[in-house]
């Protein structure tokens, strides 16, 4: 099973059960999967890849 874990500045970290997922969308905006609400975040930030169990993330070319 893998686990992304999430740390970010002054709130608490969590983790997102990633089972099952094919593709995930991290970022501030809200159509993305994971919504982490800090200021060093684009709207869309990056997308996690699940390809046949290897991940690959992928930012998205934001200036943050």
């Amino acid at each position: 099973m893998a686990t992304l874990s999430i740390y970010v500045p002054d709130q608490e970290p969590f983790a997102v059960d990633l089972a099952g997922i094919e593709q995930l969308s991290v970022g501030r905006g809200p159509g993305n999967d994971v919504v982490l609400d800090h200021i060093s975040l684009s709207g869309s930030h990056a997308v996690i890849q699940n390809n046949d169990g290897v991940y690959q993330v992928t930012d998205l070319g934001s200036t943050n």
